[in-house]
């Protein structure tokens, strides 16, 4: 494939990790990858550092263009696709995405595949990728062929390594006019409240740490604070944990919750259930902690320990912190 071009997104002037995802994702598929940078005149990141992975950037600023107007994204970006008519659009399974993803598919007349990994093209005009469905229980194939329309991929977060080879030459930046009016914005942002929290944010952290079911309430997940502390990691949790209403909802991990990629997954008390893991399945390593030898997650482990977590999770911050880890 010629071109692909990757929708980035950003938060106060940076770049975020999915974008360099989608960077990585495009390059397995395409032989150039140009990148579109939307977002108001005075959130606009600097380009200097992504240029080096990208052969073309197309900018587009305006301040009816903040983070949560679905309409003026999509307006935009319709207009930016049909001037340059690219085959293949990248975006990420974020909130963003999931709101501009289907209204951008309909306007463009293109197909739409939602929370697609391992993407393939075939002959050079055949799209096939990878996506869960029935609640994470079968992994679907799908496919399409390309005919002059712009097709759209939600990927996966976390389903690429953002680790990308630089190119030898800078991209070429064109800063491209925005026709966007306010009579275009139909839904209106409101009010912001931001998650209060404090450490390294989930989808970020080399090192998480998972409660489950088998912690049995919502006073454990004290302990593995304590330990996401000492390894500079995250804590989440599965859905039966959330559920129960023993820790919010937005620490969930799995195919309605977050998707994680970290060095070190450590579990305590999870089964491993499919819809669980589908949240986890790029962890470089997974330690899980269960009573039953039985345990699913055991299948997916790189190491296990069968034994009773309020024994082994004690003694293991016992001795990280006597190894002043």
């Amino acid at each position: 494939m010629k071109n692909v071009f990757v929708l980035a997104e950003h938060t106060s002037k940076s770049f975020d990790p999915i974008t360099y995802e989608l960077i990585a994702a495009a390059k397995s598929v395409g032989n150039n990858v140009s990148l579109l940078v939307l977002g108001e005149s005075t959130n606009i990141p600097n380009t200097t550092e992504i240029s080096k992975f990208v052969n073309h950037i197309y900018i587009a600023e305006n301040d009816l263009l903040t983070e949560w107007s679905a309409d003026a994204w999509t307006s935009v970006l319709y207009d930016i696709c049909s001037i340059t008519s690219p085959e293949l659009l990248l975006i990420g399974k974020t909130n963003l995405g999931r709101d501009i993803g289907p209204r951008l598919s309909y306007k463009l007349g293109g197909r739409f595949i939602q929370d697609c990994f391992r993407m393939q093209i075939l002959d050079g005009h055949i799209f096939k990728a990878l996506r869960p469905i029935y609640g994470g229980n079968i992994i679907a194939e799908v496919e399409f062929e390309f005919d002059r329309c712009t097709n759209i991929a939600a990927i996966r977060p976390g389903s690429y390594d953002s680790d990308i080879a630089e190119l030898d030459s800078e991209a070429k930046i064109e800063n491209i006019e925005v026709n966007l009016k306010d009579n275009h914005i139909r839904v209106r942002h409101i009010e912001f409240v931001e998650e209060q929290g404090t450490g390294v944010k989930l989808e970020d952290a080399s090192v998480v740490i998972v409660g489950g079911r088998g912690l049995g309430g919502p006073e454990p997940f004290k302990l593995l604070d304590d330990m996401a502390e000492l390894l500079g990691g995250a804590v989440g949790a599965s859905r039966a944990a959330c559920d129960a209403g023993w820790i919010d909802h937005n620490k969930q991990i799995g195919l309605t919750g977050k998707t994680v990629s970290p060095n070190l997954y450590i579990t305590v008390g999870v089964s491993g259930a499919s819809q669980h893991m589908a949240g986890c399945a790029n962890a470089k390593n997974i330690v899980a902690i269960n009573q039953d030898k039985d345990a699913n997650i055991f299948k997916e482990a790189s190491i296990g320990v069968v034994g009773d977590w309020k024994i082994i999770l004690p003694s293991l911050i016992k001795e990280l912190k006597k190894r002043n880890i």
